[in-house]
Parts: C-alpha cells; structure tokens; sequence
C-alpha cells in the first residue's frame, strides 16, 4: 500500500477489517492495543521515520511515500475509521517545494490537520493519539546493564515534571481538543498525574527504548 507494506493485525483469525491505524513507528506502538481494545482485525499502515503529513515532512521521500499512503486509505471503501500516531515537536521539515525549514509546533498541526482533513472529505471518521512525555535515555538497556553488573538503578530516569511535558505539549492539545474534541485521543493522562509523567513506576517499565512505549506502557 503506497511508500510501505501495510498488514493486519489478526483478531478471531478475521481479515476483515473497517479501521486503519496510519502514521509511523509511534502508531506501530499502540496498534496491538488498539486491536485488543477494538475485538476486531485492524490494518496498520505504517511508515517510519516519517510524519503522517503531505505539505511537509522529514524529508522528500518520506513526503511522497506518505502521499501515497494517504491516497490507498482514502481510496478504500473497507475503512470506516483512521486512527492517526505520529512524533511531536519537530524543528526542521521539507516542504512541497523540496526546501528545509524551521518549523513551529503551529506550522506541524496545520499540516497535520491537512491529512485529517482529506480523510474525512473521505467520509472517514478520524481519531488522533497525541503527545506523550518521553525520556531522554534507553531506560530498559540502562536497567538490564545495570542489573547485570550489580549496579544501583535509582540513577536511571523515572519521572519528569508535568510542567516540562505542558512547557513543551500543552499548546497542542488545546489546539487539537478543539479541533476534534473527543476524538483526540489523551493518552499521557495515563502516564502523567498532576505533578509528573513517569517512565517507569512499581517495578514496571513504561518505554521499551528512548521514545516508544513498552507493551505494558501501552
């Protein structure tokens, strides 16, 4: 399908499928869970390193790929609904015309809100996963060299301040609340109370590297 290969996600041994999770790795992640959740077989049409965005994109190819990409889902009849994962605050971005730019938080929603709105003038129903808190290290390979050499883990990240994540987030999920209203999907209230988003807590780990989420953070 377009720049990438898209593939199920079997539930009762089903292909078929009314609901697609588009965008890159950062999609991927929730996927299975969104299956599970859903009790039906979803497609997943992934393509990573990339943002699901046309007017702008990490590159020129990841730009035409997802043109692509966006053009299959639009274009099938089976795909009722589009849950839409991508990373969140990106400085440089290629634009239509092939040139990199800077890039403001406001210059990324709007091209974001560009590819939701050709799925829904597709008659598509829309949902959007927004930002989470992410750590600034690979917690599980810190925690298992630690642990294999004998080593105190309390070094290791656990926790940020909630007023870094909304320093950084809180402007875009306003936006995007008001944009799509329960259709946006929240899903660092989960990770976050009202002072910090953590990364691991009770013995379990929330991030499976850097920046995507374990299963169990999921």
């Amino acid at each position: 399908m377009g720049g990438a290969k898209a593939c199920y996600i079997k539930v009762n041994n089903n292909n078929n499928y009314d609901l697609a999770v588009l965008g890159n790795s950062h999609s991927l992640m929730y996927a299975p869970v969104i299956a599970e959740s859903y009790r039906k077989s979803i497609l997943v049409v992934p393509l990573n390193g990339c943002t699901p965005t046309i007017s702008m994109n990490l590159n020129t190819l990841c730009r035409k790929q997802f043109e692509q990409n966006l053009q299959a889902v639009k274009n099938d009849p089976k795909i009722k609904a589009v849950v839409i994962g991508t990373t969140w605050g990106h400085r440089k971005m290629i634009d239509s015309t092939e040139v990199e730019k800077d890039i403001s938080h406001a210059d990324f929603n709007e091209s974001l809100l560009q590819t939701i709105s050709a799925l829904r003038q597709s008659n598509k129903e829309v949902y959007l996963i927004g930002p989470i808190a992410t750590p600034n290290t690979n917690i599980p390979a810190e925690l298992s060299t630690s642990l294999r050499f004998g080593k105190n883990i309390d070094h290791i990240e656990q926790k940020q301040s909630h007023k870094i994540f909304a320093k950084d987030f809180q402007k875009d999920i306003d936006f995007w609340k008001l944009k799509m209203g329960d259709h946006f999907i929240t899903t660092y209230e989960d990770l976050c109370d009202n002072d910090f988003c953590y990364f691991r807590r009770n013995g379990e780990t929330y991030f499976a590297d850097e920046g995507h989420l374990s299963q169990t953070g999921a």
